[in-house]
């Protein structure tokens, strides 16, 4: 219970980096929208000047349409760019809490013997039955964890099929 908690509570902190990245990024977005909106609105004030006097020549204009296109293509790639980064790190979090939804069905259970031919399921439900008290079967699928070794019983990975089993 302990280690879900752990695990969870793991899980909320990167969360909340992923979302603190999230906000970064869509503040950095707005701010550069905002510096090109402003370049682009002094470019054009600058083209409007220049169209109305006739004195100036045309080579100036097309400097300034030439450093507008360009200011604006930045923009737009800038923009791209920050909401691809975006839905990265959306996709990057909706993977981590379809992962937790998945493990939250996971009970790890330490110290029960193991056998040369055991099959984990029926040790596993064995286990429920005489020690919990379960008496429906609960276990969906159990295996055990590392390789074998003489230092004790590898400990069980047991899926439950009942999530307010597994909470409680």
């Amino acid at each position: 219970m302990e280690a879900m908690y752990a695990l969870l509570v793991e899980v909320s902190k990167e969360a909340i980096q992923v979302k603190t990245v999230m906000l970064t990024l869509q503040s950095e977005n707005k701010r550069m929208q905002e510096m090109v909106t402003e370049q682009s609105a002094t470019f054009k004030e600058q083209l409007k000047v220049l169209k109305e006097t006739p004195a100036e020549p045309a080579p100036v204009t097309l400097d300034l349409k030439k450093a507008l296109t360009s200011l604006e293509s930045k923009m737009h790639s800038m923009v791209v760019t920050s909401r691809e980064t975006q839905m990265e790190v959306m996709r990057e979090q909706t993977k981590e809490n379809e992962m937790q939804y998945i493990r939250r069905k996971n009970l790890r259970i330490a110290g029960l013997e193991e056998t040369t031919d055991e099959v984990v399921l029926e040790t596993v439900s064995e286990f429920f039955k005489e020690t919990l008290r379960v008496s429906s079967p609960v276990v969906e699928s159990a295996r055990r964890l590392g390789k074998n070794s003489d230092r004790g019983p590898r400990p069980i990975l047991a899926i439950i099929t009942k999530r307010r089993l597994a909470e409680e």
